[in-house]
């Protein structure tokens, strides 16, 4: 069972697959937009997008099963860098909604199971039941300014 089993449940009720069927258990290093524990958004860290922003708009099927179940990761902390000073050209303050650090996590395939990475390392990762992410974080960098 999936962390959000409820959600995904709800969206396979409207004919939505959820999560993918190709995803696959996962053991190794992910690297996911965090913020320090000094930060007031922390209390969001390892949350999925939904969870973070219930009134966000989504009207892709498949972005919806993963904005309601599943953590935007990299395969790499160069990867997660590079998307992160992409999006800050078009804005500025991205560091408030994705997080201002990036945390290396530590996960076997017990902790949950990932899609395919797209061509920049993103992939999305589904946790398992009873999970807790931050456990498994090993390293935090800052990469922007943090607004506690």
């Amino acid at each position: 069972m999936f962390k959000y089993q409820s959600e995904i449940e709800a969206l396979n009720d409207c004919a939505i697959i959820c999560p993918p069927t190709n995803i696959y258990p996962f053991q190794g290093l992910l690297f996911r937009y965090v913020h320090n524990s000094e930060c007031e958004n922390s209390r969001n860290n390892n949350l999925p997008v939904k969870k973070k922003s219930p009134n966000r708009m989504i009207d892709n099927d498949d972005f919806r099963c993963l904005a309601v179940a599943s953590l935007s990761c990299f395969d790499t902390y160069e990867q997660a860098l590079e998307f992160f000073e992409h999006k800050l050209i078009g804005y500025p303050n991205i560091a408030a909604t994705l997080g201002c650090c990036i945390g290396q996590f530590v996960v076997n395939d017990e902790h949950g199971a990932r899609t395919e990475s797209n061509v920049k390392g993103h992939f999305s990762f589904f946790e398992y039941e009873d999970m807790n992410l931050e456990s498994l974080c090993e390293t935090i960098t800052n990469i922007a300014k943090c607004n506690p």
